[in-house]
């Protein structure tokens, strides 16, 4: 982890002209202290947190793992099979299908998270990923296991990626027909930018601006 920062901050801010209030060495230490294990890793947080509900609406990204933030805001309120509404349907589709219950040949169901589903409680979500943590968009999965797996099987170990974590509605969890992957769609870009900001929190405010100097999108 030594150094991971210090060269990459120093000079990519001498190249922008941009005067540290911090000692790079500083910078680095206070980043690790939120959880930060890259540069661009904490760049992107604090782009994302600055953004404007406009912007989050408008998001568009290149994703082959994902989908882009701006289309899942925009799909219709029918066609999103979120974990409340299958809960409020057919009880057997909603036990054995989208929970797990008759999925024997594959990883145990998920009937243990029936209660809070159906109490609207919030569930802790998954993700292994080499390029950032869980924005609008982002295929989840409800079991560490099975994203760790997921992580060792289709990133593999030539890259650099770890597990990312957060809670989530079950209104914000669209199923799409395997109990351990769903997509994760706030509730509303107001309720992105409240995670986006609590993610941020602990940085220092003088190195978010100066991360914000770096330039780069979200």
């Amino acid at each position: 982890m030594r150094g991971w920062f210090y060269e990459p901050y120093r000079h990519a801010l001498a190249a922008r002209g941009v005067p540290t209030t911090f000692t790079p060495k500083g910078v680095e230490k206070s980043l690790q202290r939120a959880g930060y294990t890259s540069l661009e890793e904490a760049r992107r947080a604090v782009v994302q947190s600055r953004m404007t509900p406009e912007e989050v609406l408008g998001w568009n990204i290149d994703t082959t793992y994902s989908a882009s933030p701006d289309a899942v805001f925009d799909y219709d309120d029918e066609d999103k099979w979120t974990l409340d509404k299958v809960a409020a349907g057919d009880r057997q589709l909603f036990v054995d299908e989208a929970l797990g219950g008759r999925w024997s040949h594959a990883w145990k169901p998920t009937t243990h998270l029936i209660s809070k589903i159906e109490r609207g409680e919030k569930i802790a979500i998954y993700r292994s990923s080499d390029v950032g943590d869980i924005i609008p968009g982002s295929y989840v999965s409800e079991s560490e296991e099975y994203a760790r797996e997921h992580g060792e099987r289709s990133i593999g170990e030539d890259y650099d990626w770890k597990i990312y974590s957060m809670e989530a509605y079950p209104d914000e969890m669209m199923w799409y027909g395997d109990p351990h992957e769903f997509l994760f769609i706030p509730r509303s870009p107001e309720r992105w930018l409240e995670i986006a900001r609590d993610r941020v929190k602990d940085i220092p405010m003088e190195v978010q601006e100066e991360l914000l100097e770096l330039g780069g999108g979200p």
